[in-house]
């Protein structure tokens, strides 16, 4: 059965996700459905020089994708790429990644987080 979420009203604005810096407002659109390999689904928006922290998927994989605005995405901390509207950034089980906002305008991007597949993907 389907299952449809909506949350305008518990936008937060909060400081340093994930050890980054800055302020960012996330709206958590899902989460945790019953079920489902769903984690959350969140609309999530950095201010100008803010930043995600790098942190690692060890329990779950996370993709990124840029509704709006210019970042710079770091991945195992060997690649870095600008990344803008539509970009897609997958971090997958034992990856990680960080991401900071390079533009004048907020960065805007859907998070959505699912858990491992079991036996890790293989």
């Amino acid at each position: 059965m389907p299952v449809f979420e909506r949350r305008d009203r518990d936008t937060q604005e909060l400081l340093g996700c994930h050890g980054g810096e800055g302020r960012y407002s996330v709206n958590t659109v899902l989460e945790s459905p019953p079920g489902s390999a769903f984690k959350y689904v969140r609309d999530l928006s950095l201010a100008p020089g803010s930043s995600i922290g790098l942190h690692r998927h060890d329990r779950d994989e996370e993709m990124y994708y840029v509704l709006s605005g210019i970042g710079l995405v770091s991945c195992e901390r060997r690649h870095e790429e600008t990344v803008g509207e539509g970009a897609l950034i997958l971090t997958q089980l034992g990856g990680s990644h960080s991401l900071r906002n390079t533009g004048k305008t907020p960065l805007r991007i859907l998070v959505v987080c699912v858990h491992a597949p079991i036996g890790g993907g293989q």
